[in-house]
């Protein structure tokens, strides 16, 4: 029992004075460098690591909308509503058209280099639209270039491709911000109805 506890002791002394000789080593700068230095260096548990900077925001077209805080303001603001099919989005474009409100679509797209809302079916409806097509890339360029957001024609921006939208429609200057909205439905109801409606389209 004698010896068992000696070579205990002896051993903690050892690793003890081991352990000491290693931080002397290493906090001494008179010293050349070993290897051993270089690997405890670049071990974070000798060394305090320098924190690093927080990652940019994950997504920055965030920072062209509103915040959710601000009170929505319909004179100075163009909404975008995210389409996802099958999911109430024909409704809200006919809640919209029955207010004689003016939608960003797909309907009335032309080729001319400027901007006008404008009725289709003066006689039996509402609805107005912009001449342009929101709902393709090649379309939201146009509307870029044309500054759909900037004229304030529109009441409501329809697309099925927000984040592409909104990072070529709108801009992180207060004036040019806007806001999204969606309808969400569940995901199984949603692709059952699909799937009736493929029957008949």
């Amino acid at each position: 029992m004698a010896v068992g506890k000696r070579r205990r002791a002896a051993t903690a002394i050892i690793s003890l004075s081991v352990i000491a000789l290693t931080i002397y080593d290493l906090n001494d700068a008179t010293l050349p460098p070993s290897t051993s230095r270089r690997y405890l260096k670049s071990t974070s548990y000798f060394t305090q690591q320098k924190r690093p900077r927080p990652p940019p925001p994950l997504y920055q077209w965030t920072n062209h909308l509103h915040p959710l805080s601000s009170i929505p303001n319909p004179t100075t603001e163009t909404s975008l509503f995210y389409h996802i099919p099958k999911s109430g989005g024909t409704t809200v474009q006919s809640t919209y058209e029955c207010f004689s409100l003016s939608l960003a679509n797909r309907v009335g797209a032309d080729d001319s280099n400027e901007l006008v809302s404008f009725k289709p079916w003066p006689y039996n409806s509402k609805a107005r639209y912009v001449n342009v097509d929101t709902t393709t890339r090649r379309g939201i360029d146009r509307a870029r270039k044309l500054g759909l957001v900037e004229s304030n024609l529109a009441d409501l921006i329809i697309t099925s491709d927000p984040i592409y939208a909104i990072e070529q429609l709108y801009d992180s200057k207060e004036n040019l911000r806007g806001r999204v909205l969606l309808m969400m439905r569940h995901p199984v109801d949603r692709l059952v109805s699909k799937f009736y409606y493929l029957q008949m389209a």
